[in-house]
């Protein structure tokens, strides 16, 4: 018994040593919750959990700061396509791809295809970071992935407060603003029992399969030594590969038919929504119409009847769509994480334009193409609606318009419909030979100046102190469409001339021709000089 004490004294001085050496967690307190709503429906309760209460994003997502993210699912049933799509999108529009490690990148990829089956009501996702430790994501208390460092933890929160958060609310309120009704059921919150261990059971699942797989093989194996029953084993396993072949293929048939049935449904409802956008249009145009009879005339001082009238007030509502579509195509960039996941596919939109340029009464002609892909579509209509120019002559306050984008991973020109031509009612009568060439100089002048303001100088070249003149000649189209780029006097140095070029590339499309001119097309020289 007495020489038990030493062993006794070691371990206990052991056992000190340990709990000394551990640095305990750091306590955390509620900052903020929100319900996390997608249109009507509530997906889950979130609270943002912090040492102590701030507003300030950056020491948020400081390395130093420890912070848990509480999630409790309130939706009956989330499911692991729904889940997918929904972070994917949330994560790729508050974090740049370009800064975020590879490593983080696939705990990211992780993290939105980890569910096996639905997500339900109940259901518990814990994101945490210690200080000088790991982020964690952990369901119902299984833990389901975990990577050092802070930049995990800091992607899946900027979902939350970053710079397009479900709801400016939402942010507002995960930053201290709530209104503390929310922190009951958080932190009341227990997982249901039924539900404990559900990642587990999945993984589990997944073992099961993979050593009932390996499993069979061993009996193959067993059976191939045996040679009085190769025979019958043979044609056995003949006779399952062939059952399951059948139902492989009959599962893919299946799989095939019900994407064909809901291509042709979208189409079908988007060849709807064209019909009903041009009848509205047509209506647009009449009723525009119809309060200018009587107030307009023609050249002749004779009053334009409304099927006149009704026409030209059509030409402009085209002339507006064209201008938006050519803008837009200027306009929009394929998103990154979109490039990422291999989505592509037509995006169209159908929405209101009024007088302001303000965008309303969004509709998506095509459900099935990417929330990333429609999202930027967006994106770029309200940016180029804000600067468009309204013809003057387009009567009403508010106008039905469409615009597209072909996004295509292996990069297309983008299509884009001839400029309208002016019904003959107000054509505008032909210039004479000395105002071509004057409305010929001016646009060659005003084009000239355009892209030489838009040249940049090469810093590589300014380092190396390249210099020289650079010359070439532009084709322009009628609607001010670019058609071809030719070096007619290049500089030795390839940078200068990427640079003219470049910027004669951002210029496109120019301003159409004025009204008169008769040039189907234009060839117009640039020059510039590159001088340190």
């Amino acid at each position: 018994m007495i020489a038990l004490f030493p062993y006794l004294r070691a371990k206990l001085a052991l056992t000190l040593l340990l709990m000394c050496s551990v640095t305990p967690a750091l306590a955390l307190e509620l900052n903020g919750s929100a319900e996390y709503r997608q249109l009507t429906r509530d997906f889950y309760t979130g609270g943002l959990y912090l040492p102590q209460p701030s507003s300030d994003p950056a020491y948020i997502l400081a390395p130093s700061t420890a912070k848990k993210m509480q999630l409790v699912v309130t939706i009956n049933r989330w499911s692991p396509r729904k889940w997918s799509r929904q972070w994917q999108n949330n994560i790729s529009i508050n974090n740049d791809i370009g800064s975020t490690s590879s490593a983080v990148q696939q705990a990211l990829m992780t993290f939105t295809q980890f569910p096996k089956d639905d997500i339900v009501q109940g259901d518990e996702i814990i994101i945490d970071y210690q200080p000088g430790g790991n982020s964690r994501v952990l369901l119902n208390g299984d833990l389901i992935i975990e990577t050092p460092g802070s930049e995990l933890f800091n992607a899946l929160v900027n979902t939350w407060i970053g710079k397009l958060p479900p709801s400016r609310e939402f942010r507002q309120q995960m930053l201290g603003q709530s209104d503390g009704s929310l922190a009951a059921r958080l932190s009341n919150h227990s997982v249901p029992v039924t539900r404990r261990g559900v990642y587990t059971s999945w993984l589990a699942a997944d073992r099961a399969v993979e050593e009932a797989r390996l499993q069979a093989e061993r009996e193959a194996s067993a059976q191939r030594a045996r040679a009085q029953q190769e025979q019958q084993h043979q044609a056995e396993m003949a006779r399952l590969e062939a059952e399951a072949r059948k139902r492989e293929q009959a599962r893919q048939q299946a799989e095939e038919q019900r994407l064909i049935s809901a291509r042709n449904e979208a189409e079908r409802k988007a060849a709807e929504r064209a019909k009903a956008l041009r009848e509205a249009q047509k209506k647009a145009a009449q009723a525009q119409a119809k309060t200018l009879v009587g107030k307009t005339s023609n050249a002749l001082g004779q009053r334009k009847t409304a099927a006149i009238l009704a026409e030209e007030q059509r030409y402009y509502l085209e002339l507006l769509q064209w201008r938006l579509q050519r803008e837009v195509n200027a306009e929009v960039s394929y998103p990154a994480w979109a490039r990422q996941f291999g989505q592509e596919g037509t995006a169209q939109i159908d929405f209101t334009l009024n007088r302001e340029r303000k965008v309303s009464n969004v509709i998506i002609r095509d459900e099935l193409v990417s929330d990333l892909l429609t999202g930027e579509l967006q994106r770029a209509l309200e940016k180029t609606a804000a600067q468009t120019n309204i013809p003057p002559a387009l009567n009403g306050e508010q106008w039905p318009l469409s615009v597209s984008y072909r996004f295509a991973l292996a990069a297309t020109e983008q299509p884009l419909a001839a400029m309208p031509e002016p019904p003959q009612s107000i054509s505008a009568a032909p210039l004479s030979a000395q105002q071509q060439e004057q409305a010929r100089a001016e646009y060659i002048a005003e084009r000239q100046k355009e892209i030489t303001a838009r040249v940049e100088y090469p810093a590589a070249a300014r380092i190396l102190r390249k210099q020289g003149e650079v010359e070439l000649e532009v084709d322009i189209a009628r609607d001010g469409s670019l058609k071809a780029i030719r070096p007619l006097h290049p500089s030795s140095h390839r940078e200068l001339n990427d640079a003219l070029r470049d910027a004669i590339q951002r210029s496109a499309p120019f301003a159409p021709f004025a009204d008169g001119l008769n040039d189907k097309q234009m060839t117009i020289t640039v020059k510039h000089t590159f001088r340190l």
